[in-house]
Formats: C-alpha cells, sequence, structure tokens
C-alpha cells in the first residue's frame, strides 16, 4: 500500500515539473480530457477522447468492488489512425497498449473519486507515457 501511495506522489510530482517541457517519447506528460498533444519530430498525435465509465469506488467509501475506469485515446500519424481503449480498475495502474510502433502507459487518472461528488470531464487529467514499441 506504502509503495502504490509513493508511486502515484512521485507521478504527480512528475507531472507537475514537466507541465511546461515538450511532449517527447520516453517522458511522462499529462493530458487533460478532449487535449491534444503532439509528440515531435514522430508526429504522433494523441487524443484524450473519451470517458466511458468511472465507476471507481469513491475515497474514503468501503466497496464490494474496486470498479474501474474506461476511457479512449484516439492517436494519429501521417495516414495512420486508431483508437485505443484503456480497461483498467484502481489496482491495476499503469496500463499498457501497444497501438504499431507505439506503446501508451497510462500511469495516473485524476481526480480521485468523491462520495457523492459529480466530476466534470474536463477536471479529468491523465498521466501519460508513450514509447517505442521494442516488438516491432
Amino acid at each position: 500500500m506504502l509503495k502504490r501511495w509513493a508511486f502515484a506522489l512521485l507521478v504527480l510530482f512528475v507531472s507537475g515539473c514537466m507541465a511546461f517541457q515538450d511532449v517527447r517519447l520516453g517522458v511522462p506528460f499529462r493530458l487533460t480530457y478532449g487535449e491534444r498533444k503532439t509528440i515531435e519530430p514522430e508526429g504522433l498525435n494523441i487524443t484524450f477522447q473519451e470517458l466511458i465509465e468511472d465507476s471507481r469506488c469513491p475515497r474514503g467509501v468501503v466497496c464490494f468492488w474496486e470498479g474501474r475506469v474506461v476511457f479512449t485515446l484516439k492517436v494519429e500519424t501521417g495516414k495512420d489512425e486508431g483508437v485505443l481503449t484503456f480497461t483498467l480498475r484502481p489496482s491495476e495502474f499503469p496500463g499498457r497498449v501497444c497501438w504499431g510502433s507505439y506503446c501508451f502507459t497510462a500511469l495516473f487518472l485524476e481526480p480521485e473519486k468523491e462520495e457523492e461528488a459529480e466530476i466534470p470531464l474536463a477536471a479529468y487529467g491523465l498521466t501519460l507515457l508513450v514509447e517505442k514499441n521494442g516488438a516491432q
């Protein structure tokens, strides 16, 4: 449990420190809901496209099931385009999906759910890491 909290704090710290840096392969960055960023010189466009489900157990509540979050990223490079779907329970972060020459790792999704508080879509932020796919 302590390792998980330490990891989450590290990711938040790194995300905050990188707010003004270029988006690059191998460096985590933050993507807010609806936002599109481009990794150069790859010409890889990534958009936090859709939040399909957020049934995570709210903080401070005892739940029978930890819930899950389902979201999509739209990725484009040159003429190629794809939609990546992540389906993750909180205990499964980080989650990884590969597409073509790239692997996308969802490190952290914020904010945490609060009891009886609706989260506006604009408040969602994803810390993402994009790397070259070593299997290619």
